[in-house]
């Protein structure tokens, strides 16, 4: 048996193999098995990529959520959508929101199928890694706009800075009962987890220590709805718009070379020109273009 896709409602369907030609449960129409195969792997491929590029690149977590929720549609099982949409869903936290037990939940429920597949085990544990550090990268950037300086802005931001450290907490101590299995042997991402556990529990008691603002401006109410993790979209669109100009700017250069040497022995002037602009065109906008990747890549 195979995962497929019926090729006329786009239902995920199981396929058995030894057949040629199934009935899709949804819509009733008979369809090729090996068009429902390849059908499931181009749109696994086409989500997946999707997914990873809004999650990664231009960091548009309300598109790579809805990407990695079609993922699971077609596929429940998926490492790839289980951890995307868990990286997704706390991408687009609010300060004082709490995902963690919902991820924390989501992932117990496949936990059972995900520990079955052991051939992708360090796929996982690079999953499970990732998810740790974007939630102490969420827990970084929450404690800095809960604070003025280096007091808390009121009373009740120090109780979520508190808040974020134990749900930081019970989020790396549920990734270490997976790197606590006895076949798994990953030495170093063992020793990251008990480092952070510590540094954690080492960071609750700063917190609690620390003092509170004499000037609660902003207080947490005012800052509670604030959404940690910035999205990127825009940049990302100058980058692509960037990419398109400088494929035109050497297409043009290409036709101003061209000019000039057709007319070299006459005139070769305005053919060096427009090669000049376009060429200075292409390698201003190729430093900028590295400036704008560099920023997408931090």
């Amino acid at each position: 048996m195979s995962k497929g896709v019926c090729p006329h409602c786009h239902a995920a369907v199981t396929n058995d193999l030894a057949q040629s030609i199934t009935r899709c449960p949804n819509c009733q129409k008979e369809y090729l098995t090996s068009q429902s195969d390849r059908l499931y792997n181009i749109f696994y491929s086409q989500y997946s990529s999707n997914g990873n590029i809004a999650l990664n690149t231009s960091r548009n977590y309300e598109k790579a959520l809805s990407e990695y929720q079609k993922l699971a549609a077609l596929d429940g099982d998926s490492i790839e959508a289980i951890f995307g949409i868990a990286h997704s869903r706390l991408s687009l936290t609010k300060l004082g929101g709490n995902i963690v037990s919902d991820i924390i939940t989501i992932i117990e429920e496949k936990q059972e199928k995900i520990l079955a597949k052991t051939d992708y085990y360090p796929e996982i544990a690079r999953n499970f890694i990732d998810l740790g550090q974007r939630q102490d990268a969420f827990f970084e950037k929450a404690d800095k706009n809960l604070k003025n300086g280096f007091a808390y802005l009121d009373g009740d931001s120090k109780k979520r800075a508190l808040e974020l450290a134990d749900e930081t907490l019970a989020l790396w101590l549920f990734i270490d009962k997976f790197f606590s299995d006895e076949y798994i042997t990953y030495d170093e991402e063992r020793k990251l987890i008990a480092d952070r556990i510590v540094a954690i529990r080492e960071t609750r008691k700063v917190i609690d220590a620390c003092g509170i603002s004499t000037n609660p401006n902003p207080s947490y109410s005012a800052v509670k709805d604030k959404i940690i993790f910035d999205s990127r979209v825009a940049v990302y669109k100058v980058h692509l718009a960037i990419i398109i100009s400088q494929f035109v700017f050497v297409i043009a250069a290409i036709v101003g070379f061209s000019i000039m040497m057709v007319n070299y022995s006459i005139n070769p002037l305005p053919g060096a020109i427009v090669f000049g602009v376009f060429a200075s065109l292409f390698l201003v906008t190729n430093l900028i273009g590295r400036a704008i990747k560099r920023k997408l890549s931090q």
